[in-house]
């Protein structure tokens, strides 16, 4: 349980952390639609079809993102400045962090 907590409560990692939260919360979200229209036997509503469609391109940015943080460093913060993503991606980053780390030092006790 260390372990996992100092690899949660490293500031290099909230981001990675964070839009691997994202991308697991959308796939999650996208399977459950996908799942009712599959069970109930119909077509996409229009709704649900342009929800698809942005938590695919929001699921593609955030392994764009991912893959730039390990591979490309300067060029990924680069196109977080060019996307204005910097600021408020550093910002919900570090609010989920201390959530999880206060999440985890609650089960550490």
């Amino acid at each position: 349980m260390h372990e996992l907590y100092t690899l949660v409560a490293d500031p290099d990692s909230a981001q990675t952390m964070f839009l691997l939260f994202v991308i697991f919360w959308l796939a999650a979200y996208m399977s459950y639609v996908i799942g009712n229209v599959n069970r109930e036997a119909r077509r996409f509503t229009t709704f649900e079809t342009v929800a698809l469609w942005v938590c695919g391109g929001t699921i593609f940015l955030s392994l764009t993102l991912i893959f730039g943080d390990f591979f490309f460093e300067e060029n990924m913060e680069a196109l977080l400045e060019l996307l204005k993503l910097d600021g408020i991606l550093g910002k919900l980053s570090t609010k989920f962090q201390r959530i999880v780390v206060t999440i985890f030092l609650k089960l550490m006790r």
